[in-house]
């Protein structure tokens, strides 16, 4: 199609019905952002099989959507204790019409499949989207009323026992995590505009699949793969930041300082590097950078930066089968720590410490749905977690979980 006038792809979501599409936006990171809509076929459990709808991607396919930690658990074996929701464990749609925003080159690229309509009709349709695109307004938020949440005492309780574990030598290192329930009229879109001011991230997504609201801010990428290289990011180690330089600078300086979040995110660096050398070239898997401070809007992260190069023949399947779910959001070794997770945890984690994502055969960008709200009906559902060692302190860790749940219950205010 000709040349398109450039405007942020947020714009142009901003202004399209919203329903049946997903936004991958990466420009507050500088990456390029992706609009999939017109689903042409939309795969779920029960009638299809996540890693093997991407194992068996055309050259041709794009799919959109989400993984979510439930999933992780019957790819791994791994049957819940706790009764199934409402929520599939994955959904992925095969879309018609992917919008490619570049940012830095200012330049949308788009893509028509022509199986939902004809190639010429979906071009005319995204041309009458970019022309009538606006910077998004904005729309009220009216609070929250919390419907369910693990008290203090249960999460200390939960950290004790994962202690005990560590103690009997069951593992190294674990993720646990609470699950925030809140009741809201606050409109999803909103929320995730709020949210995306409120905790700018690299990995935000807003997606309406299946009549279920996803609104994203992670910092924390799971898998980029193009020309044969790929990348992962795991993230440890949480301390607060308040806008006051003193306290900012002691905040990060105890961090740095902190030996538990250094021994955190060496366990799990180290497992990624094993993840990713089940099907990466041998020797070429590298920790470009360990413990490097990231700065976000309420909190400082470090983080590890591991690199490789995939063997020939490899498919998007099997990575994502390597991969999945996370070792940050998990713990050390994977799988006993799942078990571990699915008897110490209240409740099924559902899409939070899952991914969104986009698939193809060449390229795929997957974040940890971390910093994540799910919406359904009137409610809203907030995963959030802490990484715990033997050294940690029960009641830190459960402060930790409720500064990541800052941003996200002030995005559901006005």
């Amino acid at each position: 199609m000709e040349r398109l006038k450039y405007v942020p792809a947020l714009w142009i979501y901003s202004s399209m019905d919203r329903r049946d599409t997903v936004f991958l936006d990466s420009s507050m990171g500088g990456g390029r952002s992706y609009i999939g809509l017109m689903p042409h076929r939309v795969f779920l459990p029960g009638e299809s099989d996540a890693v093997e709808v991407l194992e068996g991607m055309s050259d041709d396919d794009v799919l959109m959507g989400y993984l979510s930690y439930d999933y992780g658990l019957s790819l791994h074996g791994i049957s819940s204790i706790h009764p199934k929701t409402q929520i599939p464990d994955f959904i992925l749609a095969d879309f018609d019409v992917v919008i490619e925003e570049d940012p830095v080159g200012k330049r949308l690229h788009v893509t028509c499949r022509g199986r939902v309509m004809p190639v010429c009709d979906e071009e005319r349709f995204v041309m009458r989207l970019v022309e009538g695109a606006s910077p998004p307004e904005d729309i009220p938020g009216h609070g929250y009323d919390v419907v369910s949440d693990m008290s203090r005492s249960d999460f200390v309780r939960s950290v004790e026992e994962a202690r005990s574990m560590m103690a009997e030598g069951e593992f190294y290192v674990i993720n646990l995590s609470r699950s925030i329930s809140v009741r809201s009229s606050s409109d999803p879109f909103g929320t995730f505009l709020r949210l995306r001011r409120l905790s700018p991230s690299p990995f935000g997504v807003y997606a309406d699949l299946c009549g279920i609201q996803i609104a994203s801010s992670s910092m924390e990428m799971l898998l980029d793969h193009r020309d044969g290289v790929v990348r992962t990011r795991p993230i440890k180690g949480t301390s607060p930041r308040t806008g006051d330089s003193k306290k900012d600078r002691d905040s990060l300086s105890a961090l740095l300082s902190s030996d538990k979040d250094r021994s955190e995110l060496l366990m799990v660096t180290d497992m990624e590097r094993n993840d990713m050398n089940r099907f990466c070239v041998p020797g070429s898997v590298d920790v470009g950078s360990f413990f490097r401070p990231e700065v976000y809007s309420t909190l400082y992260h470090t983080v590890s930066d591991v690199v490789g190069r995939v063997r020939e023949g490899v498919r998007t399947g099997e990575m994502v089968s390597c991969m999945f779910p996370g070792g940050s959001v998990t713990g050390a070794p994977k799988e006993v720590c799942m078990e571990a997770i699915d008897s110490l945890e209240a409740c099924r984690r559902g899409i939070y410490t899952g991914s969104m994502g986009i698939f193809s055969a060449h390229m795929t960008e997957m974040s940890i749905t971390i910093r994540t709200m799910v919406h359904s009906g009137d409610t809203y559902t907030i995963g959030v977690g802490s990484g715990i060692t033997y050294e940690s302190d029960p009641d830190a860790e459960y402060d930790e979980t409720s500064l990541k749940a800052l941003a996200m219950l002030r995005s559901l205010e006005g």
